[in-house]
């Protein structure tokens, strides 16, 4: 008797436990997520303010070479710097996180 007892204390605490760590997963998806859309909303705002330092630079020309200089660098600034700085990896990452927490809920 005593014997089931410990048995089905030990069920407790192993499903007590289980369930902790479950809701700490989740816990650290939501936070990943929000650390993600933080990490694009910076890319983003960066890169907002680096397009509009270049539209100043573009409207301040009167040279038509300097003008074509300006939307170059733009171009660059877009293609290079823009896409590694949204960090798309911690976005994909956090979702399936989400993902799975959302899956061990629904159990």
């Amino acid at each position: 008797m005593e014997s089931q007892k410990d048995n089905e204390r030990q069920t407790e605490i192993a499903v007590d436990v289980a369930e902790r760590i479950r809701q700490a997963n989740e816990d650290l998806a939501i936070r990943a997520g929000e650390e993600a859309i933080a990490t694009v909303r910076n890319a983003l705002e960066r890169a907002l303010r680096e397009a509009n330092r270049y539209a100043d630079r573009y409207a301040g020309e009167a040279d038509l070479g300097k003008k074509a200089d300006q939307l170059n660098w733009l171009l660059n600034e877009a293609t290079t710097g823009i896409l590694n700085n949204l960090r798309l990896d911690l976005v994909a990452s956090a979702q399936a996180k989400l993902a799975v927490s959302a899956a061990l809920r629904a159990k």
